[in-house]
């Protein structure tokens, strides 16, 4: 009986909750938050674009403008580059990014319910950085 007990807590044990022990922990599960919400914008805006699937040079007619998509893109991948490449203090440098390039996104709307789902959950997320 003892036997068992100690594996039922060994079992127990496993299955808790994963904290990070240390603040680089914290930031590096955020930065991936953050990339993970800013890959979803990209690939709703690619979708939009291109709802065949097929690229083409310009968007198809009736969906997102093709200087929108191109934008949107080009932000996803300035956010995800800049959260790579500089590890300690890469949230100032992504909110920075992200503000100064959102009023040129929104006016390059309007956009359908997809884009502007996830580019409202990478905006509050990336607008709680500290």
């Amino acid at each position: 009986m003892k036997r068992f007990i100690l594996i039922l807590a060994l079992v127990a044990s496993g299955c808790a909750k994963v904290t990070p022990e240390s603040p680089k922990a914290a930031a590096a599960i955020k930065a991936d938050e953050v990339v993970l919400r800013v890959n979803e914008l990209q690939a709703a805006t690619i979708t939009a674009c291109w709802p065949d699937g097929v690229p083409k040079a310009e968007c198809a007619p009736g969906g997102i403008k093709t200087a929108a998509a191109r934008e949107l893109v080009k932000v996803a991948i300035d956010v995800r580059s800049v959260a790579k490449a500089v590890p300690t203090g890469w949230q100032a440098s992504v909110k920075a990014a992200w503000t100064q390039a959102k009023p040129r996104i929104t006016a390059l709307g309007p956009f359908p319910q997809a884009i502007q789902i996830a580019f409202g959950l990478a905006d509050v997320l990336i607008g709680g950085l500290q």
